[in-house]
């Protein structure tokens, strides 16, 4: 079980709710996608919007969201297809609602899903690694990536995912304490990172090479590749996509793929620059401090 199921408290705070769906500008009767639905803010929203005649397919890996989603959105059940599953796999969630009038992604992970013990996603805890979002999967887990990956693998890990600096130092440390016996819980983990920083900083030294472990483990940058590859071709015309990343490679594939499919004609972006949230927002969601939204919309390929 995953902690803090019972009760089934809010998963989490979506940011940029307002913004987003405006960027989306869902109409009655359209057909929308929610690829990454965590707690049901943007879904719901969404579907106030949509509804009477409207349909929203709300997806999400983490079988905790979906227990969250499946009871708030309980009201919209009749507009609603609620899926356990991967975003990169949508079109095997559309059945006969093949094209789309619009898709959203919040690439964000949950304050929930860091905190959970379950998942040892947090340096402050005495948790086995994890890290998987989908605990029921077969997916590889943090003890896998950290215990068996070559020291190249590490090295490419923690500089391309978690942009840090001490990449290959940090992984030739953990290379010769495996050795020795297995890495087996996050905090043993942190504190192997730790000893190449010296003095206070603002955020944990582990927190990189933790955010790169946990990019490996559940694929996220090849997921949305993949997604970046299909969607156009399930999208209307002048249906839209709005997506909200939270790390820099993430941001880079999303503004290359937008330019390149207005390079050939396929779209437009609607701002040229990402959206952030407002000081408001970062003060009341210190976690939104990163978030960047962009979107694009299709001129007509399909529909």
């Amino acid at each position: 079980m995953v902690d803090g199921e019972k009760g089934c408290k809010p998963f989490h705070r979506p940011v940029l709710l307002k913004e987003a769906v405006d960027l989306l500008a869902p109409k009655k009767g359209g057909i929308y996608l929610d690829g990454t639905a965590g707690g049901g803010g943007h879904s719901e929203e969404i579907l106030r919007r949509i509804i009477p005649t409207g349909k929203l397919i709300a997806i999400d890996i983490d079988p905790y969201a979906i227990k969250i989603l499946k009871e708030r959105l309980l009201p919209y059940k009749e507009y609603c297809k609620i899926v356990h599953g991967n975003f990169a796999s949508f079109e095997n969630y559309l059945e006969g609602d093949f094209f789309l009038d619009g898709a959203l992604l919040d690439l964000g992970v949950s304050t929930e899903q860091i905190l959970s013990t379950e998942r040892g996603c947090s340096f402050r805890f005495h948790a086995p690694l994890n890290m998987r979002m989908d605990c029921s999967d077969s997916f590889i887990s943090a003890w896998t990536v950290v215990n068996t990956y070559a020291l190249e693998d590490l090295v490419r890990i923690f500089e391309e995912y978690g942009e840090e600096r001490f990449g290959r130092k940090i992984a030739e440390e953990i290379v010769r304490r495996r050795r020795r016996k297995p890495i087996e819980y996050a905090d043993e983990l942190a504190e192997i990172v730790a000893k190449f920083y010296k003095g206070r900083r603002r955020i944990h030294p582990a927190t990189k090479v933790f955010q790169a472990i946990r990019i490996e483990v559940n694929g996220e940058i090849e997921n949305l590749k993949v997604f970046l590859g299909k969607i156009p071709y399930f999208i209307k015309r002048n249906g839209r996509i709005v997506i909200i990343s939270f790390h820099s490679i993430e941001d880079r594939i999303v503004k290359s793929q937008f330019r390149a499919w207005e390079y050939y004609g396929w779209g437009k972006r609607i701002f040229g620059k990402p959206i952030t949230p407002s000081p408001e927002e970062i003060s009341e969601n210190p976690r939104a401090r990163s978030a960047k939204m962009r979107a694009f919309e299709f001129y007509g390929r399909n529909g």
